[in-house]
């Protein structure tokens, strides 16, 4: 279900356990999305792959709040970078610390 794989990318996590904040759960074809910035959740209802209802939800009971014509689900951390330009930002850290520690090693031994 693609939603499933924007919420992972959107760095939630997928939980059965503990319903944490940034963590959604799956049951059948309900999404409970534990959201990490504000005291409430949401209940996304799908019928097949279609949104049929979005709900706001209490966290510790499940119960419904409200329902929502349309809702906005922020990334779950605000450094989130795509997929595609990970490894190009990886490899710039990587070159800036290895340029750092042959200035921090020069400037050591002298």
């Amino acid at each position: 279900m693609p939603f499933l794989y924007s919420l992972v990318d959107s760095l939630y996590a997928r939980t059965e356990i503990e319903f944490k904040r940034a963590t959604f759960r799956v049951k059948g074809d309900t999404v409970d999305i534990n959201l990490p910035y504000v005291d409430y959740g949401y209940r996304v209802v799908f019928f097949g792959d279609e949104i049929e209802a979005i709900e706001m939800l209490e966290i510790e009971s499940g119960k419904r709040i409200d329902s929502m014509e349309n809702a906005a689900i922020f990334p779950a951390n605000l450094y989130v970078a795509p997929k595609e330009r990970m490894n190009s930002i990886i490899h710039d850290i990587q070159d800036e610390l290895y340029g750092q520690e042959k200035y921090l090693s020069v400037k050591v031994n002298t």
